[in-house]
C-alpha cells in the first residue's frame, strides 16, 4: 500500500505505526503527526489512535473541566517508510 489512506476508507494494523494527517478544532490547525492505531470492536470507530487520545486525556487533566478539549479529527493516515538499510 502506497500513499494516503481515507480513514472512512480503512484504517491501519493494531499497534502499527502510520504519520496520520489531522486537524485540530480547538486550535483550528492541520498537522502531520505519528499515531497508532489500537483496534477496539466495541467502538463505534472499531478503534481509536493512541496517542490523539493520550493527548487530550492529557490536556483535560489541566483544563478546567472534562470535555473542554476536543477531539483531533484524522482524516488520512500514511504507512511508514522502509527503514534505512545502512
Amino acid at each position: 500500500m502506497s500513499g494516503w489512506v481515507k480513514c472512512s476508507d480503512a484504517k491501519p494494523a493494531d499497534g502499527q505505526t502510520v504519520v496520520v494527517w489531522r486537524k485540530w478544532p480547538s486550535w483550528n490547525c492541520f498537522a502531520a503527526e505519528l499515531d497508532g492505531w489500537q483496534a477496539d470492536s466495541s467502538s463505534e470507530d472499531g478503534g481509536s489512535w493512541y496517542d490523539a487520545e493520550e493527548s487530550c486525556q492529557h490536556i483535560e487533566t489541566c483544563a478546567d473541566s472534562p470535555g473542554e478539549v476536543q477531539r483531533p479529527i484524522t482524516t488520512h493516515w500514511h504507512p511508514l517508510p522502509a527503514d534505512p538499510t545502512e
